[in-house]
């Protein structure tokens, strides 16, 4: 099954369970090495292009319709996907970004391909 959450809910995840960080870039002051089973997964964000225009604009929408467009023809971010649908039959993964509302996230949209290749997903509750 696939998970999502954000940073400041990682501390929820249940000990022992693969984590990647689906950031373009890892945050000011976090170390990754700190969080066990965590690995940076820049190959399973928006490209910087898209990043850095989102953050111009702020055109949800516009950015939704892009990054779709990117996990059907970046070569990188395909062979991501693949890799989580892989793992995701076989244990938990959890994705995680910096961004609180999932509804205005790309993990959502993951979250969504990969339920349309008959994976579970649901965001992580809070706790």
């Amino acid at each position: 099954m696939l998970y999502s959450t954000y940073i400041s809910k990682m501390k929820n995840i249940p000990e022992g369970k693969k984590k990647y960080l689906i950031t373009r870039f890892i945050p000011n002051k976090f170390d990754v090495d700190k969080y066990e089973n965590l690995t940076h997964r820049p190959d399973l964000s928006p490209s910087q292009t898209l990043l850095l225009r989102y953050k111009q604009d702020d055109d949800w929408a516009y950015f939704e319709m892009k990054f779709k467009r990117e996990m059907n023809d970046r070569e990188d971010l395909k062979l991501a996907l693949e890799d989580i649908i892989k793992e995701s039959k076989e244990e938990d993964i959890y994705i995680i970004c910096y961004e609180k509302e999932v509804e205005i996230c790309h993990r959502r949209l993951i979250g969504e391909y990969v339920r349309k290749q008959g994976i579970k997903y649901e965001e992580m509750k809070n706790n």
